[in-house]
């Protein structure tokens, strides 16, 4: 992979919060600018070299070992009223580098399409407009075709984030 990363820096969100590297995406997005000095406005050539060395796994093991780091935060979800030593209910969230989400939100973009290729049918709504649709379609006939099957649907609300994980643990 050859990238360029240009415009994905450029609309990176401004407002987002710093990654586990303590950068915020203004340092990102500044490296895609045009500047009047010459060297300085080669910055961008040399992110997209780099970043397609990272992609490609042409750096050492160790690099990739330190560049996934993330932080582990644990938000408590919102409305939820822990009394004082209760544990309460959280969410895990990994927090990873703003160079590096923005690298994989990249290559997600480009691939899209792939990605759904390999997930399909099992997954019908990645890269896929209507995906919900096609999923009611499929349940449909698959009923009548079995009428002794039984369906479950999963994660619709995103359950994993519902789970009281005090009971689990």
């Amino acid at each position: 992979f050859e990238l360029d990363l240009t415009e994905t820096y450029r609309n990176l969100d401004r407002h987002s919060a710093p990654g586990s590297d303590g950068l915020p995406n203004e340092h990102l997005t500044i490296l895609a600018g045009k500047f009047p000095n010459s060297r300085a406005d080669k910055v961008m050539d040399m992110v997209n070299a780099f970043e397609s060395d990272v992609v490609n796994g042409k750096l050492p093991e160790w690099f990739y070992f330190v560049d996934s780091a993330c932080c582990l935060l644990a938000l408590v979800k919102p409305g939820q009223v822990v009394p004082p030593g209760a544990v309460g209910d959280h969410r895990p969230l990994a927090l990873g580098g703003v160079r590096r989400r923005a690298t994989a939100t990249h290559m997600a973009r480009l691939h899209v399409l792939d990605f759904a290729g390999e997930v399909y049918p099992i997954n019908c709504a990645v890269g896929e407009a209507s995906g919900a649709h096609q999923y009611v379609n499929a349940i449909r006939m698959m009923i009548e075709a079995n009428p002794g099957y039984v369906f479950i649907k999963i994660d619709k609300a995103n359950a994993y984030n519902n789970i009281d994980r005090g009971s689990i643990m």
